[in-house]
């Protein structure tokens, strides 16, 4: 037993380098005057500290500093808070395309490694995309990918950097700081280890990661202060014509938000469904009057949230227990008319999407 034990860790060791070879092919030599990208897109804890994982271990394989670029706002106060005491510096993709096309990309950097999303929209058209993630998709044209079932993309960045050798206990090189982001993501989106996602590999990571973490660090990043405005999405989704609770879901609008007031929307849909009889909760909203945006959370393993969100929205996408969707409402969008002709359109909407979601839901 104790042998078959040990060919099973040589394996796992083998698969671990297998990838890791696939991966420094793929990434290539360094270039004079050019440079790697690491995109990861909406930032979060998870997309955070991988992409700063990530940005070390091209540093370690290349001798580059990739730039770490992001796309939307960075509207959640915790996410604010941990770039700072973490001095994390990111470059907004509006900053690279300057209004032109997302060839830009491709022709400012020598490779786009793309960490806890995958090309759309604006990244759409990037030429031999290196992809890592733990969400459901598969394309022909990436140059690699590593999309694998697990609690936190951290979890699986972590892995190529333990193969690469990487010294999380160099403070020189920020290894205490590139090991507290990728702990702190993996605790996030796994939910300290106890979300069904979570595997052997989140674990693994975790428990080698935890004595290199800056726990003082990590501790402020914890006790970030929601804002005030707050208390006045739950109130409003706490009022009687802006949700319904029927069985153990909730269905709840926010209304009308701005970008910057965005991580409402989830951290609303994390508040419902941690409620008394709540096993399902999907909250919705409209930010900067020009998109609908939904997230849905859930303990029911009878709801697939992935395909909640394209059912409902026909758009988005979600691990087990959570997801999210965005829809451009083009010309349904709430931008003219006077403040009642808004008011109505906003009623409209609402009546719509919560219709639309409860059918679903009864149906499942």
């Amino acid at each position: 037993m104790e042998t078959e034990h040990s060919e099973n860790l040589e394996n796992q060791d083998e698969v671990e380098i297998s990838r890791l070879d696939q991966f420094v092919e793929a990434l290539g030599k360094s270039v004079e005057d050019s440079k790697v990208a690491v995109f990861i897109g909406s930032p979060d804890p998870d997309s955070i500290g991988s992409g700063v994982g990530m940005q070390a271990l091209v540093r370690l394989l290349t001798g580059e500093l990739a730039d770490l670029i992001y796309t939307g706002e960075i509207d959640h106060k915790q996410n604010t808070h941990a770039l700072n005491a973490l001095d994390i510096a990111l470059i907004p993709l509006s900053k690279i395309l300057n209004g032109g096309s997302d060839n830009l990309l491709s022709k400012c950097y020598r490779r786009v490694i793309f960490v806890d999303c995958f090309p759309r929209d604006e990244t759409e058209n990037v030429e031999g995309p290196i992809i890592f993630d733990h969400h459901d998709h598969t394309d022909d044209s990436w140059l690699y990918s590593d999309v694998r079932q697990c609690g936190a993309v951290c979890s699986i960045i972590w892995e190529y950097l333990d193969a690469a050798g990487y010294a999380f206990n160099n403070d020189q090189d920020h290894g205490i700081i590139v090991a507290t982001a990728l702990d702190f993501g993996i605790q996030n989106d796994s939910k300290e280890l106890t979300s069904e996602d979570t595997g052997d590999l989140d674990i693994k990571a975790h428990t080698s990661l935890l004595p290199h973490v800056d726990r003082i660090k990590l501790s402020s990043i914890r006790r970030y202060s929601k804002p005030r405005y707050h208390i006045d999405y739950l109130r409003a989704t706490m009022e009687e014509c802006n949700h319904i609770i029927k069985g153990s879901f909730y269905v709840g609008c926010a209304g009308m938000l701005s970008s910057k007031q965005r991580s409402e929307i989830p951290t609303l849909a994390d508040f419902w469904v941690e409620l008394e009889g709540i096993d399902t909760a999907v909250v919705f909203g409209i930010v900067d009057k020009t998109k609908l945006v939904m997230s849905v959370r859930s303990f029911d393993t009878g709801v697939n949230a992935d395909v909640l969100c394209k059912s409902v929205f026909g758009a988005g996408g979600a691990k087990k227990g959570a997801g999210t969707a965005t829809v451009d409402m083009g010309p349904f969008a709430i931008t003219t008319g006077s403040e009642e002709d808004q008011k109505r359109a906003l009623e409209s909407t609402r009546c719509l999407i919560m219709d639309k979601v409860v059918k679903y839901l009864s149906d499942a």
